[in-house]
């Protein structure tokens, strides 16, 4: 009788050698003889009826055994076919949640046995989960610092100055308003700053936002770290970060209080200390701010320290600092070590 559907384009059937089981009407499970990965892909002729996938048997033993729901009796004839390669014919649209098992040794598969969810498990723990308003995915590592990764990759072979590697959208393309409603809202974009070589990936990282338009650059950071504002008016403001901080005790031992990328402080005499970075500044083109603190006392009354920096030269692991302290009338200058000078670097 004719079928509608595709005829067979390819693939196998072998009849599976079950000589070695022994049934007595109380075994339900039997050995294959090889490894399927799903039910459907047997054909099981139990005394001359044909069985149905995993109604009547079941896959066991990572697809190494069948399970049949009743015993076969004794002296029963079974007979086990299998389908492998590629075969064209009818599909099955509805699995009605089953397990579709996609490797080997079946502790890889998509499931959908939850009502409006779909399951994904690889290596045998569940590491994503679909509905109708939410994706999750988890990490199935339970080791500590295990992090749960997403790339966002190009395949393109020759990044030029402005290309768009990955990006983020966000829309509402079913908002009933329509036009700007509509639009691209928000976006988030890294965006090549100038050719990739093999010493250089420079990228930065763009914030997009729309107001009554599709989202364009309102913020980025650069490959720098420097970050730069779209005022609205097509003008670009850039902030640049301070890059180093501290506060230095001079008196007595030189010491830090406090500070940020900075690995130590030298004493290189009265009221001179070298700052030294733990991150180098990436060229000498950097600027110092720099707070005397409290005042320093002496016999002859209230002295006011005043503080210097780099005046010997600026260099990218290190900034200078000198302090002099002057009398009440601010016409007389002598060296000395200031009790909490504060400093700034920036680029």
């Amino acid at each position: 009788m004719a079928y509608v559907g595709q005829g067979i384009k390819g693939g196998t059937f072998s009849v599976l050698d079950t000589s070695g089981n022994t049934y007595n009407g109380s075994n339900v499970t039997f050995n294959l003889g090889t490894q399927v990965s799903s039910p459907a892909q047997l054909i099981v002729s139990h005394d001359g009826v044909i069985q149905k996938p995993v109604t009547d048997y079941t896959i066991a033993t990572g697809g190494t055994q069948i399970t049949f729901t009743t015993a076969p009796a004794s002296g029963a004839s079974i007979f086990i076919t299998e389908i492998s390669g590629a075969v064209g014919a009818p599909m099955n649209r509805d699995i009605n949640g089953d397990e579709l098992i996609l490797d080997a040794d079946a502790d890889t598969s998509i499931t959908a046995d939850t009502d409006d969810q779909i399951d994904v498990k690889v290596g045998g723990s569940d590491i994503a989960t679909l509905t109708s308003s939410a994706l999750t995915l988890k990490n199935s590592a339970t080791a500590d610092n295990s992090t749960f990764t997403v790339n966002l990759q190009t395949a393109e072979a020759d990044i030029a100055a402005d290309d768009v590697i990955a990006k983020i959208n966000f829309q509402a393309p079913n908002e009933g308003t329509g036009t700007d409603a509509n639009l691209i809202a928000a976006s988030i974009q890294a965006t090549s700053e100038g050719d990739f070589s093999s010493s250089s990936n420079a990228t930065k990282l763009e914030f997009m936002t729309g107001a009554s338009e599709a989202a364009t650059t309102k913020m980025s950071i650069s490959s720098g770290g420097n970050v730069a504002f779209n005022s609205g008016y097509g003008s670009v403001t850039t902030v640049f970060g301070c890059r180093a901080w501290a506060k230095i005790d001079q008196t007595g031992t030189t010491e830090i209080d406090a500070s940020g990328n900075v690995s130590s402080v030298t004493d290189t005499g009265t009221g001179a200390t070298d700052v030294n970075f733990t991150n180098n500044m990436p060229d000498i083109n950097y600027s110092m701010s720099i707070s005397p603190g409290t005042g320093l006392l002496t016999t002859g009354g209230q002295q006011f320290p005043v503080t210097i920096g780099n005046d010997g030269g600026f260099n990218v692991s290190k900034g200078t600092i000198h302090s002099r302290q002057c009398d009440n009338d601010g016409d007389t200058f002598a060296t000395a070590d200031a009790p909490d000078v504060c400093v700034s670097f920036f680029r």
